[in-house]
């Protein structure tokens, strides 16, 4: 079953969830703003965890939003998209007519949750970063692989998206293009693969937090050669063709879905800014 409101158990650090933190009052004050400026709205969690994504991680909004529904700000509505989807509505306290909100924003979740097409959305990220790379000197050297030169990854079912290469240094591609965080076990594999092919770890994620950044993938106090980057886009890429739909998630959600020809050259430079420095190339 799918739910799109709570945040995946291995997301949240341990020790996170141990005790309170104080970001939760300040994230609750924040929902509470984000509900105001709306005017008559229902929301979802995961929806409100990326609206304040770059004031909170996730999993802090997730907590503010449960505690809100304690305190009666939020009702709850559940509603079934799919066989194996579903998505509780957080209705604002005083919003008394929200069968047509629910479904309005509920048919939009349903189109861009379907199977097809979150597939045809990975598939165009890839794609456009491929390009990006391309365009900026590095040569692909495989893609959708768990092997590379003689070796193979053989401890799950995982692959890379991208091997790329430029100055002699191989880098292993993962391009996740999706609203929620990756999950600390899927990165850890990736990271694990990368270390396995003996390949620089490369994490293209719309969003993640530093915790992920630092701890997973940059691993200060490792060798140089260990160490990867996170470069982060910001906003979902939705297939060519698709852009009155992504104006109407940005437009109904407040959601930052875009359909754009090519990646921004800034998220690029970025990346070789830290190539460059890292290798002295």
């Amino acid at each position: 079953m799918i739910d799109w409101d709570d945040y995946p158990p291995d997301g949240e650090p341990p020790e996170e969830a141990q005790r309170r933190d104080p970001k939760t009052d300040e994230a609750k004050e924040a929902i509470k703003k984000v509900v105001k400026s709306a005017g008559p709205a229902v929301f979802y969690s995961r929806q409100l965890e990326v609206r304040l994504e770059r004031e909170f991680f996730h999993w802090v909004t997730n907590r503010a939003v449960r505690e809100l529904i304690d305190e009666g700000f939020f009702s709850v509505r559940e509603v079934k998209l799919a066989a194996s989807a579903r998505v509780r509505f957080l209705i604002p306290r005083g919003v008394r007519y929200h069968a047509r909100l629910i479904k309005k924003s509920g048919d939009i979740v349903k189109q861009y949750s379907a199977p097809t097409f979150t597939s045809a959305c990975g598939e165009q990220a890839d794609m456009l970063f491929l390009n990006a790379f391309a365009v900026n000197g590095f040569r692909c050297l495989g893609q959708d692989v768990n092997e590379f030169r003689g070796k193979k990854w053989m401890k799950s079912n995982h692959d890379l998206d991208l091997i790329i290469e430029r100055d002699e240094i191989v880098y292993g591609v993962e391009v996740k293009n999706t609203l929620d965080y990756i999950s600390r076990d899927e990165l850890r594999t990736k990271v694990a693969m990368c270390d396995f092919l003996e390949v620089v770890p490369l994490m293209v994620l719309r969003a993640a937090p530093k915790s992920y950044i630092w701890t997973e993938v940059a691993r200060a106090g490792w060798g140089a050669e260990h160490r990867g980057f996170v470069l982060l886009y910001g906003t979902l890429i939705y297939p060519f063709g698709w852009e009155q739909f992504a104006g109407e998630v940005r437009t109904v959600l407040g959601l930052p879905a875009q359909c754009p020809r090519g990646i921004e050259q800034g998220h690029i430079n970025r990346f070789l800014g830290w190539h460059r420095k890292r290798w002295g190339v």
